[in-house]
Formats: C-alpha cells, sequence, structure tokens
C-alpha cells in the first residue's frame, strides 16, 4: 500500500511539473503583406520583484527569459533597423538602460556571442502607468513588436521586403 502512494505522489508530481513548463511560454504572431513575424517566449512574472538595475542589471546583456532567449520568426526576408534580415528563426538579446535598451537579433542561441549578432539597435524606453505583471510581447498589423513588463516598454518596427 505504501508503494501505491509513493507511486500516486511521483505521477502527480511530474505530472504538475510538466503542467508548469508547458504554460510557461506564450507565442505572438501576426502577418504583415506576405511576412508572418512570430515570437515565443517565457512568461515570467514580476511576483512583487524590483527588476531594473537590481534583478536585472543595468549594461549588461539580458535574455528577456528564464532558460531561453525570445526567439523571433521570419517566414520571409525582412527589414529591421534598415538592415534586411533573411527567413529563418533568431534569439533576442537586449541590454536594459533607463532610457534606452540595445536589442541584439542574434542566430538562433541560448547564449549572447558578439560574433552571432545579425543587427543591433537602440530603441527608448517608456514608462507604462500601471504595471504589467507577465512579461509580453506583441505585434501589430504593422510590424511594430512590443514588449511590456513591470512598468516599462519599448518597441521596434519589422518590414516586410
Amino acid at each position: 500500500m505504501k508503494q501505491l502512494y509513493i507511486l500516486v505522489f511521483l505521477l502527480i508530481s511530474f505530472y504538475s511539473y510538466s503542467q508548469s513548463n508547458s504554460s510557461s511560454y506564450s507565442m505572438s504572431s501576426n502577418k504583415i503583406d506576405d511576412l508572418t513575424i512570430t515570437v515565443k517566449y517565457e512568461k515570467i512574472k514580476v511576483n512583487g520583484r524590483s527588476l531594473w538595475g537590481t534583478q536585472i542589471p543595468y549594461n549588461v546583456v539580458w535574455k528577456p527569459g528564464i532558460t531561453s532567449p525570445p526567439i523571433l520568426s521570419l517566414d520571409n526576408s525582412a527589414v529591421i533597423n534598415q538592415k534586411q534580415i533573411p527567413a529563418g528563426r533568431y534569439s533576442l538579446f537586449t541590454v536594459p538602460n533607463t532610457r534606452y535598451w540595445t536589442i541584439m537579433v542574434t542566430k538562433e542561441s541560448e547564449i549572447f556571442s558578439e560574433e552571432d549578432v545579425i543587427v543591433s539597435f537602440q530603441v527608448p524606453v517608456k514608462s507604462i502607468p500601471g504595471k504589467v505583471e507577465q512579461m509580453q510581447f506583441s505585434i501589430n498589423d504593422f510590424g511594430n513588436v512590443t514588449f511590456a513588463w513591470d512598468k516599462i516598454l519599448w518597441s521596434f518596427d519589422i518590414d516586410s521586403m
């Protein structure tokens, strides 16, 4: 009987773990002309923490995720910050700052490397009223990719070719 309880406990534990992992990712996608833009990312919560400059240091490369950076997928060639980017999957890394963030689109990788940077550019960071508890990326009908989390927001444009 004791073994049955242990088995049931283990099965419930494995099921709970797999459920929490699978629900920790989200995806935002939109189609602009003949270009589909998708960002897959981890849904991280603020949970009452002080993030900027403490948990997430300024002026240091940060992957907006716990285990992996957001993945940007383009099904056709596109233009980001006046640079042509071929269709493919890319990682998004950032360097947070109080006024501007540096956004780096790299070859798909879990770990940042300068050698993998395809395009790098700065975007202004804006304070927003209220609070976005769960990190989110959104893509509007014009190809504007927006990041919102805690009390900040930044965005950049992706244009079809």
